[in-house]
């Protein structure tokens, strides 16, 4: 089954709990490269991309999907320990 998003983050007047940004990172994180591929190769053929730049730009969504799972929630809470 494809990956689908299981929360949409509205900052309409108050941020997100840090729970609600966590899951999301983690969802983006299951997103697997052979579905990142499938995106990219519905790019229109108008459009004039080549393969190797297909390629480039699954290597990356997949480099930027580990680097937010790895590093945003740090970025956001430096003291995730204290599981504010």
């Amino acid at each position: 089954m494809p990956w689908r998003p299981t929360t949409i983050l509205r900052f309409e007047g108050s941020v997100p709990s840090s729970s609600a940004v966590l899951r999301v990172v983690t969802d983006q994180g299951k997103v697997k490269r052979d579905e990142m591929m499938q995106v990219v190769q519905g790019v229109p053929a108008a459009w004039d991309v080549s393969q190797a730049a297909r390629g480039a730009l699954v290597n990356l969504l997949s480099q930027r999907a580990e680097w937010l799972a790895d590093g945003l929630p740090g970025l956001l809470w430096a003291q995730q320990e204290l599981k504010l």
